[in-house]
């Protein structure tokens, strides 16, 4: 099933990309650094919060998409025109932090409106398990560890949350039980890189 989602997230970023393309020679043409767009990306996420503090699902669930669309373009520019720095690099990894937690933050609010404490409890945990996530591939890379393991990575968070919200309209049941399986899958990603960095320290220890 794991294998299933991770191809069929794939093939959506290459068709989204794709399609883009054509978007990102104009923007490129228009002299749109990938820095700005992973600006405008953080931007669209602090709105998705916005909405859903004034529960107003679609209007959530498009800015969610449009930050989404940032996180694919910025990466396709600098691609593409070879645009590609450490800084840049960095930057779009520190702002994406910050789409990351906005994005949680905005289930939080649901649950807050709504007063219901599981939600609450599995929305931070999925928040939690989303930044340990990341910050393991930091770290690992940090140490010199290449990390090639993350079966839910930020893509299929992005694509996961997509639909949550698109089910919100319709169910709210049918959103938390969606929101426990996230917090799930994304704590055992980031346990998945604990236990990978630990199995390749283990193994430079014995060299």
């Amino acid at each position: 099933m794991v294998k299933y989602m991770l191809s069929e997230s794939k093939q959506v970023r290459d068709f989204t990309q794709n399609f883009l393309k054509p978007f990102c020679e104009i923007l490129a043409r228009l002299k749109f650094s990938p820095n700005i767009i992973s600006f405008l990306g953080v931007i669209f996420s602090f709105f998705v919060v916005v909405f859903l503090y004034f529960d107003n699902i679609y209007l959530a669930l498009l800015f969610l998409i449009l930050a989404s669309l940032c996180d694919i373009i910025d990466g396709s520019l600098a691609r593409i025109y070879n645009l590609k720095s450490s800084f840049g690099a960095f930057l779009d990894s520190f702002l994406d932090r910050y789409s990351d937690f906005f994005i949680f933050f905005g289930i939080l609010i649901i649950a807050f409106k709504k007063q219901d404490i599981l939600l609450f409890i599995f929305g931070a945990l999925a928040l939690a398990g989303a930044f340990l996530t990341s910050y393991a591939k930091a770290r690992a890379e940090s140490l010199g560890i290449k990390m090639k393991v993350g079966f839910f990575e930020r893509p299929e968070r992005i694509i996961f949350l997509i639909v949550s919200f698109l089910v919100l309209s319709y169910s709210y049941f049918l959103f938390k039980i969606l929101i426990i399986i996230l917090a799930i899958f994304t704590n055992l990603t980031a346990i998945q890189r604990f236990l990978f960095v630990k199995k390749v320290l283990q193994k430079k220890l014995k060299v």
